[in-house]
C-alpha cells in the first residue's frame, strides 16, 4: 500500500482533528500548519481502504494564516460538520481565526465576520479552541483561548466563550459564563445534568467553575482541596474506576525534571474531591505534556497515556488500568440525522450506583 500523504507531506504541524466531514462512514483528518502558506490548513480524506487522499479543492485553502488549533463542530445543525481554526499564535502578528461551513458536497465557505459575527475579526493571538452545549440549548459554545507576549506573564491569559445563536452568529457570552484565563476543559462531574469546566492557567492550581444552569456558573476551586500545589498543564476528565463520577488527572511537570508530583483527584460524589499522592502515574517522568484517557485494549477501564519531552527527548508513558468489579458501557454514535461522527450530541444514561440513583 502506498504511503499516505499526512506521512509524506512536510509541514510543521501543530496539532490535528479527526472527524467524518462528509458523512461517509470513514473518520477523515486536518492538520493545522504553524508555518501558514498554502497548506496553512490541510484536509485528509479517509478513503475507506486504510489509505487518504489530500484535498486540495475543499475550500479549506482560501486562508493561508498559520493556524495552531482547528476543531470541528456543527455550529448550524445541519448535519455537516464545520471547522473552526484559532490563527495568529507564536509566529508574527496577530491574526483574526477562521470558521469554514461545510456546504454539504466535500467543499468548505469561509465565513466572513458579517456572517457569523465578531468571533472572526477579535484580532488576538488565538491558540486553543474548545466546544461544548455549556447551556443545554442544542446549539455549541465556542471557548477560544488566547495569549500576548510575553507568553510566561500569567495576566496575558484570557479566553472568549462564544455563543451560537439561533440565526448562526456568535456572540460572547453574558456575565456569569466564564471569561477566565487559561483553556477550559468541560465535564459534569457532579452528575446534575449541566456541563462544568475546569480552567488552568499554568498557575499552582486548576480553577474549578460548577455549571449552575440558568444562574451561570460559580467558582468552587476549592472542592478541589488541592494539597499539593504545582505549575498545572493539560487537565483532563475521566471516570477511571467505573463509579459513575468523574475523576481528574493533569500533568504537573511541565519543565521540570525531578520530584513535582502529576495531579490526580478522586471524585468524593459530594461535590468535592481527594487528591491522589501515591502510585506511579502520580510521580514519573520528567517534562510531562499533555495526558489522554483511552481504554486500549478495550476492557471497560480507561487506561492513561501521557506524551513526554518538550525540546528534551524523553520516553512517553503508558498505564495500563487493572480495573475493578464495576460495570462499564461504551457507546459509539453513528450520526444519520446528525454528522455521522455525532459531535455535539449528548448521551445520558440512568443508573444506581451505591444505592445512589443518578
Amino acid at each position: 500500500m502506498a504511503a499516505s500523504p499526512f506521512t509524506t507531506d512536510y509541514m510543521r504541524d501543530w496539532s490535528a482533528a479527526w472527524a467524518d466531514y462528509n458523512n461517509d462512514g470513514n473518520v477523515d483528518l486536518v492538520v493545522a500548519n504553524f508555518d501558514g502558506g498554502t497548506l496553512a490548513q490541510r484536509l485528509y480524506r479517509n478513503n475507506g481502504d486504510g489509505s487518504f487522499t489530500a484535498v486540495v479543492d475543499s475550500g479549506l485553502r482560501s486562508d493561508t494564516t498559520a493556524a495552531s488549533c482547528p476543531w470541528w463542530i456543527d455550529y448550524d445543525n445541519d448535519g455537516f460538520l464545520d471547522l473552526f481554526v484559532a490563527k495568529g499564535t507564536f509566529l508574527g502578528a496577530v491574526a483574526n481565526d477562521c470558521l469554514f461551513r461545510n456546504n454539504g458536497d466535500g467543499t468548505f465557505k469561509k465565513m466572513t465576520a458579517a456572517e457569523v459575527g465578531p468571533i472572526l475579526n477579535d484580532q488576538l493571538r488565538s491558540y486553543s479552541c474548545s466546544s461544548a452545549d455549556c447551556d443545554n440549548d442544542g446549539r455549541q459554545e465556542l471557548t477560544v483561548w488566547h495569549y500576548s507576549p510575553p507568553f510566561e506573564s500569567i495576566s496575558d491569559y484570557t479566553n472568549f466563550t462564544w455563543q451560537c445563536q439561533a440565526n448562526g452568529t456568535f456572540e460572547v457570552t453574558p456575565n456569569g459564563l466564564l471569561d477566565s484565563p487559561g483553556y477550559q476543559w468541560w465535564g459534569d462531574y457532579d452528575n446534575d445534568g449541566w456541563l462544568d469546566a475546569l480552567s488552568n492557567d499554568f498557575d499552582l492550581r486548576p480553577t474549578l467553575f460548577r455549571n449552575l444552569g440558568a444562574g451561570g456558573f460559580t467558582n468552587v476551586t476549592a472542592a478541589l482541596n488541592v494539597t499539593t500545589p504545582v505549575e498545572v498543564n493539560c487537565p483532563i476528565w475521566g471516570n477511571y474506576d467505573n463509579d459513575g463520577w468523574l475523576g481528574l488527572f493533569y500533568t504537573g511537570a511541565y519543565g521540570a525534571t525531578t520530584n513535582t508530583p502529576n495531579g490526580l483527584f478522586h471524585n468524593n460524589r459530594d461535590g468535592t474531591f481527594t487528591q491522589i499522592l501515591t502510585g506511579s502515574p502520580v510521580w514519573d517522568g520528567g517534562r510531562r505534556y499533555a495526558p489522554s484517557w483511552t481504554d486500549y485494549d478495550n476492557d471497560g477501564f480507561l487506561d492513561l497515556f501521557i506524551a513526554v519531552g518538550d525540546a528534551v527527548p524523553e520516553r512517553n508513558l503508558l498505564y495500563r488500568n487493572n480495573g475493578n468489579t464495576n460495570h462499564w458501557l461504551k457507546v459509539k454514535l453513528d450520526g444519520r440525522a446528525s454528522n455521522r461522527s455525532g459531535i455535539g450530541a449528548r448521551v445520558r444514561a440512568h443508573a444506581t450506583i451505591n444505592g445512589q440513583t443518578f
